[in-house]
């Protein structure tokens, strides 16, 4: 849950919000919302920065889709591409 600061939800702020717990979890330590959240997404106030979070995520997205991709043109790859990605445990 590192979602931008501009971020908006339903007409609801959910980026500003989100920054705003993890203020006052630097403030004043664990909060009820903070709770709740931990518990919905155990990363939403990781003890890096959130730039490295974003990152993480998009790299983690384009990642999971280069995998789905591999394996919906499974019968198209080369033999020997199907065979790389077996190794890493990649299959259609």
């Amino acid at each position: 849950m590192c979602s931008l600061q501009i971020a908006v939800v339903c007409g609801f702020p959910l980026g500003r919000w989100l920054n705003k717990q993890r203020y006052r979890v630097r403030q004043k330590g664990i909060t009820p919302a903070a709770h709740a959240l931990t518990a919905i997404a155990p990363w939403w106030n990781p003890p890096w920065g959130m730039v490295w979070q974003r990152a993480y995520r998009h790299a983690h997205t384009r990642h999971r889709r280069w995998i789905h991709k591999r394996r919906r043109i499974w019968l198209l790859l080369h033999p020997h591409q199907q065979n790389l990605l077996a190794k890493i445990d990649i299959t259609a």
